[in-house]
């Protein structure tokens, strides 16, 4: 994570590619990381469809935010659709996923709830979408 850290600031020219590797990213050190404590982690797959999914939406609505040159070459409402539909696609991924892991439907579905009546400010940014992810792992946690 350390090396891609670093990276950053030369994979960042590759716009296209940005969501993705921020979002394996934290794939990797929210659901990875933890699953290497366990004792051959049951559903992990599944964990990180649904959460990478989530992360996925929300990098593209900051970038979005953010002004990125390769959305706004695109205007705001493609790469928005986008988002909404990685958004959904994580919802209806956690609907399909194993009974104990339908707790982590809460996270994918704030991600959407907040991308519907998306602001491009940074206020809107930090406080819903971002909130979005933060608010929708408490409720996994608290309905696991």
């Amino acid at each position: 994570m350390a090396a891609l850290g670093l990276l950053h600031r030369r994979l960042k020219r590759f716009a296209l590619w940005k969501p993705f590797y921020v979002s394996a990213a934290w794939v990797v050190v929210c659901v990875g990381v933890p699953a290497l404590q366990g004792e051959c982690p049951a559903h992990v797959g599944w964990v990180a469809a649904v959460i990478g999914l989530s992360i996925l939406a929300n990098v593209i609505a900051s970038n979005l935010r953010d002004g990125e040159a390769v959305m706004a070459a695109w205007g705001a409402q493609m790469p928005l659709r986008v988002a909404r539909g990685v958004a959904a696609s994580g919802v209806a991924l956690a609907l399909l996923a194993p009974g104990p892991l339908r707790p982590l439907l809460t996270v994918p579905l704030a991600t959407a709830a907040a991308l519907g009546p998306f602001r491009a400010d940074e206020r809107y940014g930090l406080l819903v979408v971002d909130g979005a992810l933060w608010l929708g792992a408490l409720g996994a946690l608290a309905l696991g």
